[in-house]
């Protein structure tokens, strides 16, 4: 937010993002206005931001997906340690009181919901690991979109007395 700014910083900002305004959304005088800041089409600039946006919203929602998935996992994995936790007492407790129909009963399930836990572990671990991959490529992505074919004028600033 650039509320926070000087009132010379939030003018400079609303110039710049006036600029790249799609043709046809700013008044006929604004359009006049920016011919003398671009050489070339404007329309280069505005597909370019377009594009931009496109792309920061469709990581965006990537990102959100995945997130979604890693919390649904870590919940998974929350509840299978709960079960875990539990069945570990329960066989704890039947090898205390010498229950063996129970404890061997029980060894099976135990394990299986063992090998359940791990196997949400290594995919959590896959979804985080994605996770991190996809905010880096975001990242490169997007420093990487400069853009092209559009140049600018530099004019030169005028101060009130001229």
């Amino acid at each position: 937010s650039y509320a926070s700014e000087s009132e010379d910083v939030q003018i400079n900002e609303t110039h710049s993002l006036l600029s790249v305004m799609p043709v046809g959304s700013i008044t006929p005088e604004l359009e006049n206005y920016y011919k003398a800041y671009f050489t070339d089409n404007r329309s280069k600039l505005i597909a370019a931001e377009a594009k931009y946006n496109a792309t920061v919203e469709a990581y965006k929602s990537n990102l959100k997906s995945i997130l979604a998935v890693i919390d649904s996992q870590g919940k998974n994995i929350d509840n299978f340690e709960a079960t875990l936790n539990a069945q570990e007492r329960d066989l704890a407790r039947y090898n205390y009181v010498d229950n063996i129909v129970a404890y061997n009963n029980l060894v099976p399930i135990y394990n299986s919901n063992l090998g359940k836990y791990k196997e949400n572990i290594a995919t959590y671990n896959t979804n985080v690991d994605l996770y991190n991959n996809a905010t880096t490529e975001f990242s490169n992505r997007l420093k990487g979109m400069q853009p092209q074919g559009v140049t600018v004028q530099e004019q030169e600033k005028k101060t009130p007395s001229q």
